[in-house]
């Protein structure tokens, strides 16, 4: 928490990433952290939630690395940042690239501290539904997006 919010501070690009030893970001809403090619977390509810330590109040810009659990679901997600709605991002699915999504916030809604942004997937599938990809999780839980990492640019 304290490396991140000084690196963020420092001005770096600094990506707050699914790991095991990240469940610290990835309070509510998440699975586990599961290895692919890469390490991802699952949202496992409508509402998944993952903590910014932001170190002061001010504009930010913000890189989701998510893709939907399915080719078509789904098929968007609305973004919220300390209860104000920052954005809909629009889906697309590539089976060789998570998605890339770019999000400002503005300096207004922003706190020096810990920050809450929720990811409300507009559908979530029964995990067993959403291929073998899945298999890891309960085949009855529902779930929505599938994220890589946040990144806070500088």
């Amino acid at each position: 928490w304290y490396v991140t919010r000084e690196a963020i501070a420092h001005g770096e690009s600094t990506s707050i990433e699914t790991g095991g030893r990240d469940r610290i970001f990835y309070r509510r809403g998440w699975s586990a952290p599961h290895v692919e090619n890469i390490t991802v977390r699952v949202s496992r509810s409508e509402r998944a939630v993952v903590r910014l330590p932001l170190p002061a109040r001010r504009a930010y810009e913000l890189v989701l690395r998510i893709d939907p659990v399915t080719p078509t679901s789904p098929e968007a997600v609305d973004v919220l940042f300390n209860r104000h709605l920052v954005g809909r991002l629009r889906l697309a699915w590539n089976p060789e690239r998570v998605g890339s999504y770019r999000l400002r916030l503005r300096e207004d809604i922003v706190t020096a501290g810990s920050n809450e942004l929720i990811l409300v997937p507009s559908s979530v599938v029964p995990a067993g539904s959403a291929g073998p990809g899945f298999s890891w999780l309960d085949h009855t839980e529902r779930i929505g997006v599938r994220m890589w990492y946040v990144r806070v640019l500088p």
